[in-house]
Formats: C-alpha cells, sequence, structure tokens
C-alpha cells in the first residue's frame, strides 16, 4: 500500500501529494521529516480524532507539527491568521493551522482567524456567520481579550473556538505548528478517543471539536 503524505504549501500553490510505495524509502523520509520539521516543539505528532478540520484534516490523521522556535532556515515558523493580505494557502485555505493546549485532556488542531491583542473586542472584527446571533462581548468569557494571541476555528466548525469556553490562543498556549498529515496513521488513538467518549450503553457522546 502507498502511503500519501499531504504538505502544508508555503505559498498559494496547491498542496503536494506524494505517494511512496517502498517500505524503506517511506521510512527514511518520514524520520527526515520529522526531524527537519519538528525542531523543539513538544507536540511533534498528533492524532486528529474528530472531524473539525475537515476535509482539510481527517479524523483518524496524524499531523507533524514544527515548533515556532524551529532554528531550521528552511522551516516557515511565522503563523499566518487567515485574515491577512499575504496568508500561504494550508492544505487548501488560507491561514496556519496550530495545535494548541486548553483545558481540555486533549490539545486541539485548528486554524488561526485571526490575531488580537489584550483588551481588545475581538467580536467586533469578527466573520458574523461564525458568531451565535445576538452575542455581544460582554456574552462571552474570553472577551475582552484577556491576553494578546489568537482567534481559532475548524474548518468545519460553524462557530469560532472562543464562543465556547475556550480561551484566546496565546503565543504560550501554541504547542506547535502543522507541516505535514499522514492519512490515517492516527486511526489507533482515534478509536481509543471514541471508546473514551462513549456512553456505558455504548452512545457516543457530543464531542467537542
Amino acid at each position: 500500500l502507498s502511503l500519501s503524505i499531504w504538505w502544508a504549501s508555503v505559498s498559494d500553490a496547491p498542496v503536494t501529494e506524494m505517494s511512496l510505495r517502498a517500505i524503506p524509502i517511506r521510512m527514511v523520509l518520514l524520520v527526515f521529516l520529522f526531524f527537519l520539521f519538528t525542531g523543539a516543539t513538544t507536540q511533534p505528532i498528533g492524532a486528529v480524532v474528530t472531524g473539525s478540520m475537515e476535509p482539510a484534516i481527517q479524523s483518524g490523521d496524524m499531523v507533524i507539527s514544527s515548533a515556532t522556535t524551529n532554528p531550521n532556515p528552511v522551516v516557515d515558523t511565522t503563523i499566518h491568521p487567515a485574515n491577512s493580505p499575504d496568508a500561504p494557502h494550508v492544505f487548501g485555505q488560507p491561514g496556519s493551522i496550530i495545535v494548541y493546549q486548553t483545558f481540555l485532556d486533549r490539545p486541539v488542531t485548528h486554524r488561526v482567524r485571526y490575531q488580537v491583542e489584550a483588551g481588545e473586542n475581538w467580536v467586533e472584527k469578527a466573520d458574523e456567520s461564525h458568531i451565535p446571533a445576538g452575542i455581544e462581548c460582554s456574552d462571552l468569557s474570553s472577551c475582552p481579550a484577556p491576553v494578546s494571541g489568537y482567534i481559532t476555528r475548524g474548518d468545519s466548525n460553524r462557530y469560532y473556538d472562543q464562543v465556547g469556553e475556550i480561551q484566546v490562543v496565546s503565543s504560550d498556549d501554541v504547542l506547535g505548528i502543522v507541516k505535514l498529515r499522514v492519512p490515517e496513521l492516527g486511526q489507533v488513538a482515534k478509536f481509543a478517543y471514541d471508546r473514551s467518549q462513549s456512553t456505558p450503553e455504548g452512545i457516543n457522546q457530543q464531542q467537542m471539536r
């Protein structure tokens, strides 16, 4: 079976797919890419266990991330908000995809939508289609922004993450910037996650993306 590795595009060019059929070559390339991109990140690899980033990243995919402090000059360590005029397209849409830590028991992998400053009313510059109707800054625990950072949202999610209990993502919360995805390599982790979200009757609870 071939293994497809999707590169996070660093320009407006389409995402590139590589099909690697020789197992030895495949493993050598994966090891090379791992050390090239990961740098000093504490979250170099991770499994995506929900569909919040589909179709760019599928549930059950593995992602490889780079630290924002990666010293390798060929790796772009800048976080590009999707609303920036020069934001590169990553997996088909503008804006960096980051892995960040929250109060949840697992990191979240979502796209950066725009940047905010501490004390800013970020609802004022939000896309209204991604904010529930009638919601104002005073209705949200994350507004005004308690820290300078990023507003995020999964590609297939209707609302920004910060509409819920997740706070503005600070630079300290960012564990890595997604650079590659390996399809289906995170299926084991997804299976374990699905089991953990099931009730004793076997009915899946609502998953937070």
